[in-house]
């Protein structure tokens, strides 16, 4: 039945008006708080926007008691899911595993996504995540390094060999989101890392995102600019929900207007004014106009409605499913894009 009532809506007011109406339905008071608890990455990839985002946002960690206080105060909001992530590598917070027992407690579903590289240390942190996602490309040692930069192979699958051993991942909703590329071997890939989780939901690596005055453009690094595939718009009528489903605060308590907003350009408050002042404050209602009508640079230009070709598309998604027939391994391959 929503399924049937998603196409009549769809054909009835195109994508752009149908989003609006989910979100205002669905989104009237956002379930999700994305809480990025350090600034801080231990890796440098080339299709990561970070090179190219203020310095000043590159460094810095959340204090515990600001953490306490706002996991305390979004649960009295309403919040159900607890997001760690959003440039950064959360592990490296000393407070880590911590801060993922003292929400999971207060009845937080936990996402996390991790590199990896500091598993031995987060592992009790590690326990309390419900939802676990592991970043990694390569289909090897020097196809991993290369994406990976500037962290080592041997040591990131030796720490998913100890996550294994302590927690069971049919415990966890374990994934890996694969960003591929031309030179992606999925067989391989599925090989090699598929005993660490419970699936691999393949996208395509997108450019990473340049920043000009805070308006995000897509940029082909030149690092790895031949293995992108080619990218086309993919719906004229633009709108998404992220902005009104969950609320995104940063490391130094500015609210993001998503968590492609890595500069915090729009002035959308501050954690301290507390989260019904951010909700209804006049900045924001401000925010959500704009954000309808196209206006603002950052949705207008957001990568993540640009896809390859058609024929790429139905490509990939002929060979995800022979792979999977081959049952190289007991997870499975999972394409974002449906056929």
């Amino acid at each position: 039945m929503k399924a049937f009532l998603k196409k009549i809506l769809l054909k009835v007011f195109g994508y752009g008006k149908y989003i609006q109406i989910y979100s205002f339905i669905k989104y009237r008071k956002p379930k999700v708080l994305r809480l990025d608890i350090a600034a801080t990455c231990n890796a440098q990839c080339p299709m990561c926007p970070r090179e190219h985002m203020e310095k000043s946002r590159l460094v810095g960690k959340m204090p515990l008691d600001q953490i306490k206080k706002i996991l305390i105060d979004g649960k009295k909001f309403g919040f159900q899911t607890l997001k760690v992530y959003i440039t950064s590598e959360p592990t490296v917070h000393p407070d880590f595993n911590f801060i993922m027992k003292f929400s999971k407690q207060l009845g937080y579903i936990n996402h996390v996504s991790t590199n990896a590289s500091l598993i031995p240390r987060a592992l009790e942190g590690l326990k309390y995540v419900d939802n676990l996602q592991i970043s990694v490309e390569g289909w090897d040692k020097e196809s991993y390094e290369k994406f990976r930069y500037p962290l080592n192979f041997d040591k990131v699958y030796n720490n998913l060999k100890i996550l294994n051993q302590n927690i069971d991942k049919k415990n966890q909703n374990r994934y890996i989101h694969l960003p591929m590329t031309k030179n992606t071997d999925l067989r391989k890939f599925l090989k090699l890392w598929g005993e660490f989780v419970n699936f691999i939901k393949v996208d395509y690596m997108q450019p990473a995102n340049l920043f000009s005055k805070g308006i995000m453009k897509s940029e082909y690094n030149p690092k790895i600019k031949d293995e992108y595939y080619n990218f086309t718009r993919k719906e004229k009528d633009f709108a998404c929900f992220d902005p009104f489903a969950e609320i995104v605060v940063a490391y130094d308590g500015k609210i993001m207007l998503c968590c492609l907003d890595f500069n915090a350009k729009y002035n959308l408050g501050n954690i301290n004014d507390g989260f019904e002042e951010i909700l209804n404050n006049r900045f924001r209602k401000t925010m959500k106009k704009q954000f309808y009508t196209q206006k603002l640079s950052t949705c207008r230009d957001c990568s993540m409605f640009y896809v390859p070709s058609k024929e790429v598309l139905q490509n990939t998604y002929f060979l995800i499913n022979q792979i999977n027939k081959e049952k190289i391994s007991d997870a499975k391959l999972l394409f974002r894009y449906i056929q």
